[in-house]
């Protein structure tokens, strides 16, 4: 249906995508799309067509990323039509989100969209300025290098520049991550559909790459605090850091997924991933299973947790890579290497020799290792490789789908994002919240006066 409507008026069908419609929860036809995962909507060459409008603003699709980069680095490039161009009889840029019903109305949805607007003027200095800044695919990718020098930064603080107290690049880093948090505290906090904070919170909270958001700004105060609370935790707090800036770095592959080579890869990383819980479930049963048998045959009463965590869990995880443990048999062991009662913390506890058991039952400890490898070592990883393998076929199969349909969600977010990339975000979210103040105040002193000329209105009369 939407095909067809494509084909009769482009301008039209497009607005139909971000038509609110208050009998749909105040949600457009392409956020409909998204929660339904309508992988063949979104594909569809209209529906693409306007993303592509929306990703490049008022910029021209036929720009190339040579010249795009060009102006990156030396902006006063944008004034010039020979570098860059923008799109012929524009009035206003494509938006799922940004535009209100008010303002779809002034675009003309009850106008005839085939009517060409004429006398056009030239576009002024500050019409590119902001055309070229508020371009999705601009604040993309200065994003991306943004997010580069950041890490960067945090690389060169954990490893050359973590004094006992912080330098000046420290607490810039500190700097550059509020930012970060002020972003994504101001995409928990956007609600243009007026659906309310718990249900906002519920959105933001269910997408993968916002969990990992969430995960690393936690851990980074966690770390944060360990470093400037207490001197003894200062090394404790480095720890906490360097976890995190693994998961930062995780949050780079985000950025990638606008790729077309590069997203579906990494969608299916992301499956892959789930996949791997469910496999760890399995596979910890095993694990579990014969390195409490392992212990018990071998040892008795050892009451030191961490060599039973060790002797349980890590040993018979490394045997699965073809470590094999040397007390399993009497031929490799060797009796310097343990402690006949466990009193030293540093050497395992030797095997049961205690006159009425065998010092090595060989028959049975090599023959629940022999299980266990077949069980996990073939069986287990078998099944995870066949699973890995299905899930990468499903997503290679609909692999131009799949990129589209996912493509949506990042040039959603980044048409919503501040033209300033952080750390100077900051300066854009201290400008929205005087804004947003002064519009609270404003409102405030209408409703006051409304009441007063409501309350003096009846006294006024004769």
């Amino acid at each position: 249906v939407f095909s067809e409507c494509y084909r009769s008026d482009e301008k039209r069908a497009e607005l139909l995508l971000i038509h609110v419609t208050p009998k749909w929860g105040r949600t457009t036809a392409l956020k409909l799309a998204q929660q339904s995962q309508a992988l063949s909507f979104m594909s569809q060459g209209g529906v693409q067509t306007f993303l592509t409008k929306t990703w490049w603003g008022k910029l021209s699709v036929d720009n190339g990323f040579i010249q795009l980069f060009l102006c990156m680095l030396l902006f006063p490039l944008i004034y010039s039509n020979l570098v860059i161009t923008y799109r012929k009889g524009f009035t206003n840029s494509p938006s799922f989100l940004k535009e209100g019903p008010n303002e779809r109305r002034k675009q003309g949805i009850r106008k005839d969209s085939r009517n060409k607007p004429k006398g056009l003027k030239p576009y002024s200095c500050l019409w590119k300025l902001q055309a070229f800044f508020n371009a999705p695919i601009v604040k993309f990718y200065y994003n991306v290098v943004s997010y580069i020098g950041f890490l960067w930064l945090f690389a060169y603080v954990l490893m050359i520049d973590f004094q006992t107290y912080p330098s000046w690049r420290e607490y810039f880093l500190y700097v550059w991550v509020f930012s970060i948090f002020t972003e994504e505290l101001r995409q928990l906090l956007h609600d243009p559909e007026h659906r309310g904070f718990v249900k906002s919170a519920v959105q933001y909270i269910t997408d993968f790459w916002n969990q990992v958001d969430s995960l690393a700004l936690g851990l980074f105060a966690v770390g944060l605090i360990c470093r400037l609370v207490r001197t003894d935790t200062v090394y404790l707090g480095r720890v906490f850091l360097s976890l995190d800036y693994m998961i930062f770095c995780i949050r780079l592959m985000y950025m990638f997924t606008v790729n077309r080579v590069l997203g579906p890869k990494i969608i299916i990383l992301r499956r892959m991933v789930k996949d791997l819980f469910f496999f760890l479930f399995l596979l910890a049963i095993w694990i579990v299973s014969y390195g409490v048998a392992k212990q018990a045959i071998l040892t008795t009463n050892e009451e030191r947790w961490d060599w039973i965590l060790r002797n349980v869990i890590y040993d018979p995880y490394l045997t699965l890579f073809g470590e094999i443990p040397l007390d399993i048999d009497s031929l490799n062991f060797d009796p310097a290497k343990c402690s006949e009662n466990g009193t030293d913390p540093a050497m395992p506890k030797c095997v049961v020799n205690d006159g009425t058991n065998v010092l090595f039952p060989e028959w049975l400890t090599i023959i629940l290792m022999c299980l266990y490898l077949l069980m996990a070592n073939v069986l287990l990883l078998n099944l995870l490789i066949a699973i890995f393998s299905y899930t990468f076929a499903d997503v290679e199969n609909n692999t131009d789908q799949v990129w589209k349909f996912y493509r949506f969600g990042l040039i959603k977010e980044y048409n919503e994002h501040p033209a300033a990339p952080p750390p100077f975000i900051l300066l854009t979210h201290l400008y929205d919240f005087i804004k947003y103040g002064i519009c609270r105040y404003q409102a405030h002193g209408h409703k006051v006066l409304s009441k007063c000329e409501s309350v003096g209105t009846p006294n006024a009369s004769p």
